[in-house]
């Protein structure tokens, strides 16, 4: 019992390390911010009305405008390396330059975009998945289109056969499995919602979610281990632990709360929803699986809603509202390992083998507990410096490391991916 009342208190001490402190890095007086996505902690883009892409590569000290060879929107962009990228957007009303459903690809970093795709038949893409710098799959009203060379040809991809849908998110969480989340009118305020799947490369698609959702399904985040979490209707998520074979709804402390962009970072959650206590718009945090949620910033409703959210770090996140950028540094920071010194982790991340370095050859007893204070494994080795553990069997998410050695404990924290 001591040890796990130590370890609660561990585990207090870490979260209230990690409250957000979240700075505008940059405002624009005209139009309306629609996106945000970062390659890396310093080079990212924002999109803004009057066909404006903007390109930093100082972590948002500065910005320049970058030409595209479109004017309308961009709503989504996926990088597969630090230099190859795409974007994809469109305009719903399309005339002159507004060119609907458009891809542009950049060769450097997102200096230069030339257009690999762009039609006048009216609608946009919403999302992009790349799996490589030539191979990916993009998403929007009532279309799927995947390359494999770049953007030189398409094929046009129908996992609803007949069926007119507005498709959203698509991701892949390995190289031959994916996701995209879909969605009908029916009638009297209510959606059709659905999550499609494919185990082998996009060839085929079953349908693994269907319900009728008064929101619609909003948005979804997916992991390699099968664990999804969906957002769709009023104060609930949406959550299956075996790749969509089953799901579950799980009601949120705030039955009330309604969230809409949702994105996984170093274990926890994050999601565009409303501040309980003002209503204004907010981002939250989640660290047990979407059930209870904190603000991490709100604002005020005169300076609109938040719009987009990104992480290109574990340690960082950017946001967008319509008028601000913001920017947090400190969504971790070492020191936040509980008690330090007592032993090296290594990988971190890591994916199956973790090394754990004692600081002297002598018995000591390691156990491994998730986020809810749960053990989920514990080892005794005995006269040893360096012990393997096979994380293997975990679930992708954060964890934490105690070693008992010499009447002391140590805490370290681990992220399984």
């Amino acid at each position: 019992m001591k040890s796990k009342n130590y370890l609660l208190v561990v585990l207090a001490l870490f979260f209230m390390q990690v409250q957000a402190q979240w700075s505008v890095v940059n405002s624009i007086s005209k139009g309306n911010l629609y996106s945000v996505h970062f390659v890396n902690v310093d080079t990212g883009f924002t999109f803004h009305e009057f066909g404006t892409l903007r390109r930093t590569a100082d972590g948002g000290q500065t910005w320049d405008s970058v030409p595209a060879p479109f004017t309308g929107f961009v709503f989504d962009y996926a990088f597969p390396t630090q230099s190859v990228g795409y974007a994809v957007g469109g305009a719903w009303f399309p005339f002159a330059n507004y060119y609907s459903y458009s891809i542009m690809k950049t060769l450097d970093g997102g200096v230069t975009w030339d257009s690999v795709l762009a039609d006048h038949s009216g609608g946009v893409f919403t999302s992009i998945h790349a799996l490589s710098t030539t191979e990916y799959f993009a998403t929007g009203e009532g279309i799927i289109i995947h390359s494999a060379n770049g953007g030189l040809t398409h094929d046009t991809v129908y996992p609803a056969q007949g069926n007119y849908i507005r498709y959203g998110k698509v991701q892949f969480t390995t190289a031959t499995t994916g996701y995209v989340s879909g969605g009908e009118y029916v009638a009297g305020g209510v959606y059709a919602s659905y999550l499609y799947k494919t185990t082998d490369g996009g060839t085929s698609w079953q349908r693994v979610y269907n319900d009728t959702l008064k929101q619609g399904l909003q948005d979804f985040v997916a992991t390699a281990a099968g664990e999804i979490i969906l957002l769709g209707e009023k104060g609930y998520v949406i959550k299956s632990t075996n790749g969509g074979s089953s799901w579950q709804k799980l009601a949120m402390a705030d039955t009330s709360q309604v969230l809409t962009k949702l994105e996984l970072n170093d274990g926890k959650l994050y999601a565009i929803g409303t501040d309980p206590a003002t209503k204004n718009s907010a981002i939250l945090k989640s660290t047990d699986g979407g059930i209870n949620w904190q603000v991490e910033i709100a604002q005020p409703n005169s300076l609109g809603a938040f719009a987009d959210m990104r992480f290109p770090s574990a340690g960082t996140g950017y946001a967008v509202s319509s008028s601000q950028v913001y920017k947090n540094t400190k969504l971790i920071s070492l020191g936040e390992s509980g008690v330090p010194g007592g032993f090296k982790l290594y990988p971190n991340p890591a994916n199956e083998l973790v090394t754990i370095e004692l600081s002297n050859a002598v018995s000591a007893a390691i156990f491994v507990y998730n986020t809810l204070g749960q053990r989920v494994m514990t080892l005794n080795p005995s006269g040893t410096k360096q012990v393997e553990v096979n994380v293997n069997s975990l679930r992708a998410g954060l964890y934490f490391i105690e070693v008992q050695s010499d009447g002391k404990r140590f805490v370290e924290r681990l992220v399984k991916q």
